[in-house]
């Protein structure tokens, strides 16, 4: 499968596929990046896909908060859906959120699905896999793809479904397998002729065409309910088996220059994830030494970003990312929670790529009940400034939503029973006037207050803030902004 048959625009013509793909081999590596050189880039998971989310979102991102599918470099050529809906998933799936900015951009790649809502709606409506795409970067951006700006984009793919159980619009099974991995991410039932129709896509050999479309296909049907011990679900696991190379990736048939793909290999990989295979070192998916992850890291260069035949790709990348995270799809935001109970506390711990850090510390007797607590970091704040009188408060760089669910229900009124420790780690960019005068407060539905709040420490040489709260809702953290006073002037003066 060539690299623009990941996450591409569902629809083109194979023939398409192989002319882009043959044309990346004419794109010159970007100057001043290094290689792949075989050998894995950076020293842990970790490290590397850090690096990745980065390089992607510097070197593509548009300054309209936008993607390009198939982009040479940010502001080339202007942003469309594909794309962005690509750089959503890939962002969300590293664990940023796609509805901020992200360090050093103008505008987030959310906003500008807000904005150019007319042509997602276009695009969602053009065929079944761009549908499929726009609700999977919806549901991992937090969005409700039943309700998002005024668009119901579930009956936008559910209108494409024909008798047969096939998805309109798509050349192959992968719009179909996406089609059923977006039904899911929205909560909705696939029906039974769907996956059947999938199923009946099969080979002997146990592949839906490709390494590719095999692992998405995996776990699409593994998503609708298919158990891993159906026959559909071996086969295609021995086929992947059978095509995995010796340096312990895949590449799809009609490739026979690369020693592995990005591409190929990330999506294979999730689906043994999805399978809870062993991946690891001395498992049955290591091939001499070299595992799955090992091949993935292997065409990624020092700069981040994943290559494809040579070339810096942002395909590569996007496609790289979620397995990296070692994400299935479909997959929610990143939401960190923690289960405290009356006799034993907890920690719940976030960091995002600045550096800021949110670490909640929940001691035993602080709920009376088994919670679950549950951070949605990082989120963008309902105003910039805060009104305290007498003075004026201004937005410090994280705003963050501490909830609580019991029983699988949410407590929108929940309070602690003692004091339930925050310790926030900001960076000098978040700094506002006074550093002394950081201080935490939570919206009340329709200002900022801080009653509740205590600060307990201050660590200005750690861009440190130590503080205790007692109940839970949205917190934004704001710093004094300084007033300007004009000299008073007397006639005659």
């Amino acid at each position: 499968m060539t690299n623009s048959k990941v996450f591409k625009q569902i629809g083109a013509v194979l023939a398409g596929i192989l002319l882009l793909a043959g044309a990346f081999l004419l794109l010159p590596a970007r100057p001043g990046l290094a290689a792949p050189t075989g050998a894995p880039a950076f020293s842990t998971q970790t490290e590397a896909l850090t690096q990745a989310l980065s390089a992607l979102v510097t070197t593509y991102q548009n300054s309209d908060g936008g993607f390009t599918s198939f982009s040479n470099g940010a502001n080339v050529a202007p942003s469309n859906v594909d794309g962005t809906a690509d750089a959503i998933l890939a962002i969300a799936a590293a664990g940023y959120n796609p509805n901020i900015p992200y360090p050093g951009q103008l505008a987030s790649p959310m906003d500008w699905m807000t904005r150019q809502i007319t042509g997602v709606a276009q695009f969602a409506g053009s065929s079944s896999g761009g549908a499929a795409k726009v609700i999977l970067a919806l549901t991992a951006a937090g969005r409700d793809p039943q309700n998002f700006a005024g668009h119901n984009f579930v009956i936008s793919l559910t209108h494409q479904l024909s008798p047969t159980g096939q998805f309109v619009g798509n050349f192959d099974t992968y719009g179909q397998s996406m089609s059923i991995l977006a039904l899911r991410a929205a909560s909705q039932t696939v029906p039974l002729t769907v996956t059947q129709w999938l199923t009946g896509q099969q080979t002997a050999a146990g592949n839906f065409d490709d390494p590719d479309q095999t692992g998405v296909a995996i776990m699409a049907l593994l998503a609708s309910g298919v158990p891993t011990n159906a026959t559909t679900i071996i086969s295609a696991t021995r086929y992947l088996s059978d095509t995995q190379l010796a340096g312990g990736g895949w590449r799809p048939a009609w490739d026979t220059v690369n020693p592995a793909n990005p591409n190929s290999t990330a999506l294979v990989y999730q689906a043994l994830l999805a399978l809870g295979e062993n991946v690891g070192p001395g498992g049955p998916w290591d091939r001499g030494g070299q595992t799955p992850l090992d091949a993935l890291l292997a065409e990624q260069n020092s700069a981040g970003l994943f290559q494809f035949f040579g070339s810096d790709s942002f395909y590569s990348s996007a496609q790289a990312i979620p397995a990296l995270a070692n994400r299935i799809y479909p997959f929610a935001p990143s939401q960190p929670a923690v289960a405290v109970d009356q006799t034993s506390g907890g920690e719940l711990a976030y960091a995002d790529p600045t550096g800021r850090v949110l670490t909640v510390t929940v001691p035993a007797g602080a709920v009376l009940t088994p919670t679950e607590l549950i951070l949605e970091p990082f989120a963008a704040p309902p105003t910039t400034t805060a009104a305290v009188s007498p003075t004026l408060f201004g937005f410090a760089g994280q705003v963050f939503s501490l909830r609580a669910r019991q029983g699988g229900i949410d407590q929108p009124d929940f309070n602690f029973s003692q004091p339930v420790t925050l310790t926030l780690k900001y960076t000098n960019a978040d700094i506002v006037g006074d550093e002394d005068s950081l201080q935490l407060f939570y919206w009340d539905g329709s200002q900022w207050a801080s009653d509740g709040i205590t600060v307990v420490a201050r660590n200005p040489a750690a861009n440190e803030l130590v503080l205790t709260i007692t109940h839970l809702t949205q917190f934004g953290l704001f710093g004094e902004l300084a007033l300007i006073y004009l000299p008073l002037v007397v006639a005659g003066s």
